[in-house]
């Protein structure tokens, strides 16, 4: 036996130089991976620096020198990302990253001077920034590459000799092993001794009767006891005496038969007189000449079991109020419904709350005080329901609560009372604070399970929040069949937009002094498979909810573009262009500058051609973002409308910071403009206030001749209505632009009415 051990250690010595070895092996692969991802850099870097040279010497004009000059941006930002990832784990990468990271800033900020056409800007960044940052990243680079060289080289060299010293080293101790072979059984026994006398568990052998006959030192470490004051006591005497009866009962299972082992965890008493967790576990060695009695290892778990309760918590627990989670509010809702169908009471009642306008609480006062204001609202809640009621925040600002056997008009009153609760204000930084929410509720019944009660309780508080914030809301089925509607709407504008069901019609802008046509509005329709032909007001609001608008908008935009540079070529007045309408989804879209710069380049349209039209609300949400965009937009040519101005609210205080060039007024106004004198002043103010900016005005929605009249005498440009003409279309927009320059407003209307037969099914009635 002696010998054979002896074989294996030898062994293991040898294995354990060889993995050395290949440790230094993969180092020096490493170094000199890295020495090559590096000069892999420094070309990059060098064809950037050379690139950007060009690109700045041509300007905007060489498309093809920006293209190059992109793609190799493009590829220098794939390795800076590969940087990034290995960064934290190789220090001598991070200052690379820094310097890079600024380098290839830089150069996008330079590009988009040079794409903008600033070029004097471009070339004074060049100097004050790109040329320092170029100059570090150089120094940086080549510092990098010469430390790697230099770790490859002496991985090299180590691994030469390690190679040697392997052979040496293992020849020698096999031959000092196998001398040492003879004293194995000695050592082992020391080796033990030792092991037992300075391990931290605490080594003990007990009597079948309980008593200890010996203890290791770490006892005292452990639990303070003196091993020589244990010796002769009874082991269980310190044992809470909660736990006693079950590690009494795992004793007798082990005294049963002779080397049986069994484990527990148990508290037990501490010298100075606390409660600790130990984890015990014992074999029965009492046969066994050299230990006669049960050997029992045992250590402080204390700190595990603490850690465990913690980590329990956090499963269970929202770490912000304090409140059951998701999952736990999950867990108890379905032992819940278990036991509403064992029974025959009223059912598990789950209500869902939704704080209003809980964002502005976060833009205005910070996320800190938002924070604060969840814990509060947590407090008001938990107050408000009984102590047997499961209170629970699902994320964000939405919460829940479980409730069961409240009778039948205990969920109607539970509701007023989350909503009395919340009804007093919240003080948060000195700040008094209002907060509405919007409640659901659901009643459980035959059939349902948990997940249909959340949801059920969901969908009553988005009716809630649809019909009136701060209302409540009971679920029924007819919630849940406008729910599945819904689902199918998604699913049939995903299939149309994959199967080029949409189709965009053009309604004429006209100069009121003349009627002539300077402008035509693209307008989407939707030609369902089943529905027939579909209004923007039947598909729009789900497809901005969905996302869905995004993809939408792209394409009505290039095809808008694609229409017009069409007309363009076929030799079209010089003052017409078209106007496409954007959504405040869109505008929140990083790449939507993007998308208008693709429009325009795939299609030739020049930018000047085009005219976005953006919703009032834009003028206050995200408005520094937005200001941004659009500004980027404007610099391509591209003109911008405030469209149904005068409906939305806090608007005339943003409108001077905003690139605008034009103000639609919603047809509302111009509807009852001759019979409503509120209407009237509205428009007359929004006509002031354009000229004031120097904006033009375009009225809407204009169906009689008086309307025109009066819109005139008030100074407004341009309009656009049924009165000249309805949406048709681009056959039936070209038969007009090929009509005689200054038609009269019946004409007008009757080539649009021929043109839109010829070209197609006309638009619905009212829909423009």
């Amino acid at each position: 036996m002696g010998l054979g051990r002896t074989v294996v250690a030898a062994s293991s010595v040898v294995v354990v130089a060889g993995l050395l070895l290949v440790q230094l092996d993969v180092a020096e692969r490493l170094a000199s991976s890295r020495e090559l991802q590096l000069s892999r850099v420094a070309g990059l870097v060098e064809s950037l620096a050379s690139q950007q040279w060009e690109a700045l010497a041509v300007g905007r004009e060489d498309q093809q020198a920006l293209a190059d000059f992109r793609r190799t941006w493009a590829q220098a930002n794939s390795q800076l990302a590969q940087f990034r990832v290995l960064a934290p784990t190789d220090s001598r990468l991070s200052e690379v990253v820094l310097w890079f990271e600024s380098f290839v800033s830089d150069l996008d900020q330079e590009l988009t001077f040079i794409k903008s056409g600033s070029m004097a800007d471009a070339a004074d960044f060049e100097r004050s920034s790109v040329q320092p940052v170029l100059t570090g990243l150089t120094a940086t680079l080549t510092a990098a590459e010469a430390a790697y060289h230099a770790d490859a080289q002496r991985a090299a060299t180590d691994k030469a000799i390690e190679s040697v010293l392997t052979v040496v080293i293992s020849t020698g101790l096999l031959v000092l092993l196998v001398w040492m072979a003879r004293r194995s059984q000695l050592r082992v026994e020391r080796r033990f001794r030792s092991l037992v006398q300075h391990s931290t568990d605490v080594f003990s052998i007990v009597s079948a009767s309980g008593e200890i006959l010996y203890e290791s030192p770490a006892v005292e470490s452990a639990f303070g006891f003196r091993p020589v004051d244990r010796v002769g006591t009874n082991a269980f005497a310190g044992v809470h005496p909660d736990d006693l009866p079950s590690v009494e009962a795992r004793l007798e299972q082990v005294l049963q038969t002779n080397g049986a082992e069994a484990s527990a965890e148990f508290r037990y008493l501490h010298s100075d007189g606390s409660w600790r967790w130990v984890a015990a576990f014992g074999k029965n060695l009492i046969r066994d000449p050299a230990i006669g009695g049960i050997a029992v290892n045992y250590r402080d778990i204390t700190e595990q079991r603490d850690l465990e309760e913690q980590l329990r918590r956090q499963a269970f627990e929202d770490p912000l109020t304090g409140l059951a989670n998701r999952a736990l509010l999950r867990d108890r809702l379905e032992h819940a419904v278990e036991r509403s169908r064992r029974s025959s009471g009223t059912g598990v009642v789950m209500f869902f709350l939704d704080l209003d306008d809980f964002k502005n609480v976060n833009d205005s006062l910070g996320h800190a005080a938002g924070d604060a204001l969840l814990s509060l609202v947590a407090q008001r809640i938990r107050g408000s329901v009984r102590g047997v009621d499961t209170v629970a925040r699902l994320g964000g600002d939405e919460f829940a609560v479980l409730a069961e056997d409240v009778g039948d008009t205990g969920p109607e009153e539970l509701g007023h009372r989350l909503l009395e609760a919340l009804a007093p204000p919240f003080v948060v930084s000195g700040e008094e604070i209002f907060v509405r929410a919007s409640v659901g509720y659901a009643i459980s019944a035959a059939g349902d399970d948990g997940d249909v009660l959340l949801r059920n309780a969901d969908l009553a508080m988005y009716q809630a929040k649809a019909e009136r914030k701060g209302g409540m809301r009971r679920y029924d089925a007819t919630l849940h069949h406008s729910f599945v509607a819904r689902l199918a709407l998604d699913r049939d504008l995903r299939r149309a937009l994959d199967h080029h069901e949409f189709v965009v019609q053009y309604q004429p802008i006209v100069a009121l002094d003349s009627r002539r046509i300077v402008g035509l509005e693209a307008l989407v329709r939707w030609v369902h498979p089943v529905h027939g032909w579909l209004p923007p007001d039947r598909f729009i609001p789900a497809a901005e909810e969905s996302g869905l608008i995004i993809e939408l908008g792209r394409w009505v935009l290039a095809e808008a573009c694609r229409q017009m540079a069409a007309w363009v070529d076929a030799g079209v007045s010089p003052e017409i262009s078209v106007s496409v309408n954007v959504s405040v989804r869109q505008l929140q879209d990083a790449g939507f500058p993007d998308d208008v710069a693709t429009a325009l380049h795939e299609s030739g349209l020049d930018g000047r051609r085009l005219t976005l039209e953006v919703t009032e609300s834009v003028l206050v949400d995200d408005s520094e973002v937005i200001i941004a965009r659009l500004a980027v937009i404007r610099a391509l040519g591209v003109r911008i409308a405030i469209d149904d101005f005068g409906t939305g609210f806090s608007s005339l205080g943003y409108l001077s910071r905003f690139p605008v060039d034009v103000l639609k007024i919603d047809r509302r106004f111009v509807a009852g403009m001759n019979t409503n004198s509120a209407d009237l002043a509205i428009i007359q103010a929004a006509i002031g206030l354009a000229e004031s900016l120097g904006l033009k005005t375009v009225a809407e929605g204009i169906e009689e001749d008086g309307q025109t009249t009066s819109l005139q005498d008030l100074g407004c440009d341009l309009g656009q209505g049924f009165l000249f003409a309805r949406p048709g279309e681009p056959s039936a927009m070209a038969a007009m632009l090929d009509h005689a320059a200054k038609p009269s407003t019946k004409k007008v209307a009757r080539a649009t009415r021929k043109a839109a037969v010829r070209g197609g099914q006309p638009a619905p009635r009212g829909v423009s």
